[in-house]
């Protein structure tokens, strides 16, 4: 990250031209070097490293917008606290502001919500959990923390982009989007865990269960973890699942 804000934007251009010809990147950055440049751009006014905007990021009709981990992450980092409880049938995000500890913005969803508001789409069926996580982090961050994500105040799937998500469960895939990976670690149950769960060395992380992986990163998560370190227990929560 900081190479790259050292960067001219000529520099920046010939970074981006030369990641464009990676079949990782997410479709929209695929040979379009003019679309990771903004990303770069983006990544730099907020703060984070230029990858996780590239991963979390996506532009849609021209308007930016962010996962919900990338939300929770910048909500975070910003010194608001952010709790999130729920499983298959609801989810309730509370947020607290550092500079307002006495009160809570709460944003609760359902599924009578969600059909109420016509979600129901195949992503929807298959990964309710998640998708109720991330329209309630959405909808809270918008309430009480909109000036930490910078006017990324929208996930893709509330502009009905729901691609990113990917198919986890052993069909196709285009690219394993992080969305997806976190849809492994939420799908079951999202629980409340502990603030001060310590992280943990990357051989005892390879041992653990994909159950015991989903707590650890909601308790790391919750203790304000690194996007890389929450991104590298993700990884391992795919790899177990796929064996």
């Amino acid at each position: 990250m900081t190479d790259l804000v050292r960067m001219g934007v000529s520099d920046k251009l010939a970074y981006a031209e030369n990641m464009a010809g990676s079949n990782l990147l997410p479709k929209a950055y695929q040979r379009n070097p003019n679309n990771l440049l903004f990303a770069i751009e983006y990544a730099e006014a907020l703060g984070i490293p230029p990858i996780n905007a590239i991963t979390s990021i996506h532009v849609i009709n021209g308007k930016p917008t962010a996962s919900a981990d990338l939300m929770a992450t910048l909500i975070r980092r910003a010194g608001h606290k952010l709790r999130v409880v729920g499983d298959d049938t609801y989810a309730e995000a509370t947020l607290i502001r550092a500079d307002d500890p006495d009160f809570e913005f709460k944003a609760r969803w359902d599924m009578d919500k969600a059909r109420k508001a016509g979600l129901n789409t195949p992503t929807w069926k298959s990964y309710p959990a998640a998708m109720l996580r991330s329209r309630a982090i959405s909808e809270v961050a918008r309430q009480g923390a909109s000036d930490a994500l910078n006017g990324v105040v929208y996930t893709p799937e509330e502009f009905g982009d729901e691609s990113a998500w990917g198919k986890v469960r052993g069909t196709r895939t285009d690219t394993p989007a992080p969305a997806a990976a976190a849809a492994l670690l939420e799908e079951d149950v999202i629980e409340e865990a502990p603030d001060d769960d310590p992280a943990l060395p990357p051989e005892q992380l390879a041992t653990m269960s994909v159950d015991g992986l989903r707590t650890h990163y909601t308790a790391r998560q919750n203790a304000g973890a690194t996007t890389e370190e929450l991104d590298s227990i993700k990884a391992l929560a795919t790899t177990n699942k796929e064996n």
